[in-house]
């Protein structure tokens, strides 16, 4: 795959033509000190890859989507989120794109996003995922939502703030 580096850039959007795809999309990346402005496209995706993106912000809509609006989406195998703002995503703020794929999120911020804060696949034990020294604030889903009971076998959480995410059915940490 092709390595690839965005450092200190601005990146938003002027429509939705590409939404699922996200903003920045590819394999084997790094994203670091970056603002992804989804620039209220609410079905748009920040960013969907497998590398890291660190220090970074990424913005989208003010209200719920239909489908789509991840701030990040995993692409082969692994993302590692660390240092980051993810904010006012049409749904989950980090979600896997499948259930072989998982998430790293550290000391980040996700603050009122639509869906899950941070999405656990079902059946993700291929790698494990790590949610660390987090805030997650005002989530319209669960804190954490896991999959199934393969994605608690796969998953590490802790040292963690769950504050205002207080919808109904809701949990700061939840396994389906």
């Amino acid at each position: 795959s092709t390595m690839c580096a965005f450092i200190g850039l601005y990146l938003t959007c002027s429509g939705n033509t590409n939404g699922t795809l996200g903003l920045v999309h590819g394999s084997g990346m790094s994203i670091y000190n970056c603002v992804l402005d989804c620039a209220n496209q609410t079905g748009m995706v920040g960013v969907t890859m497998s590398g890291d993106i660190v220090a970074s912000e990424i913005k989208g809509g003010r209200s719920a989507a239909s489908s789509g609006g991840h701030g990040v989406t995993t692409l082969d195998y692994v993302a590692r989120v660390i240092g980051c703002y993810i904010r006012e995503m049409g749904d989950s703020g980090v979600r896997p794109g499948s259930s072989s794929q998982s998430v790293q999120v550290h000391d980040t911020v996700i603050y009122k996003v639509y869906g899950n804060a941070v999405h656990v696949a079902a059946g993700s034990t291929q790698f494990a995922s790590t949610v660390k020294n987090c805030t997650i604030d005002t989530s319209q889903g669960h804190g954490v939502y896991l999959g199934d009971a393969s994605a608690v076998m796969g998953v590490t959480i802790f040292n963690n703030i769950f504050s205002n995410n207080n919808q109904s059915s809701k949990e700061a940490i939840f396994c389906n």
